[in-house]
């Protein structure tokens, strides 16, 4: 198993529900810092553009860890189903 398989698959043994929560909190965090610095409230967001930077980081890898692969085309076992290149059977 390499690196990402790992953190993949701990990223992915968290509850769904957990995640979703966890998103959703970090959504509104910063929709809320969002406003408080348009309407000029005096917070150091230098600070908190920091630490909202490492969290979404965490947030990135765990929302490509919840993405599947795509599929692999499967070729038919048995012969007779796998007709030729115009779609014509063998």
């Amino acid at each position: 198993m390499n690196p990402v398989t790992i953190v993949t698959q701990a990223l992915q043994s968290i509850p769904p529900n957990v995640r979703k929560f966890v998103l959703l909190a970090y959504a509104v965090v910063v929709l809320v810092v969002g406003i408080l610095a348009a309407v000029g409230v005096d917070m150091d967001y230098d600070k908190i553009t920091v630490v909202l930077t490492i969290i979404g980081g965490y947030l990135g890898v765990q929302s490509g860890a919840n993405v599947d692969a795509p599929p692999q085309p499967v070729e038919p076992e048995v012969p007779e189903q796998r007709g030729g290149g115009d779609g014509t059977p063998n």
